[in-house]
């Protein structure tokens, strides 16, 4: 247990600067999550209801930092990694040639490669 919550911090702090620079909580595993705030939170009230700080201390903070990952769970949804650019690129017939076009009104970009 004191190895858990030795790593736990530098662990969220990873993860919170990897979903604010990515936008999305790909990166937080949900039931392990959850489970921690389960298993934390009630140490913590263990903690309170016995009067004991080494018990109360450390696992209020790992529920805290629990609750960081839930809120930036339900805050950014996941996404798969690339999905956030991946507009649909048509083909438009020219002859027997085909000019790859990602614009509104289907005119061909330059060339034969699309982007």
């Amino acid at each position: 247990m004191p190895c858990f919550e030795q790593r736990t911090p530098c662990s969220c702090d990873l993860q919170v600067r990897e979903v604010l620079s990515t936008r999305s909580s790909a990166s937080i595993y949900a039931p392990l999550t959850l489970a921690q705030c389960i298993n934390c939170g009630t140490w913590t009230l263990y903690g309170f209801a016995v009067g004991d700080l080494w018990v109360w201390g450390p696992n209020g903070t790992g529920f805290l930092l629990g609750l960081i990952q839930v809120l930036l769970k339900l805050c950014f949804p996941s996404r798969r990694p690339g999905t956030e650019d991946m507009s649909p690129i048509r083909v438009v017939g020219v002859g027997d040639k085909h000019v790859y076009s990602d614009e509104e009104d289907m005119r061909p970009t330059s060339g034969l490669i699309g982007r």
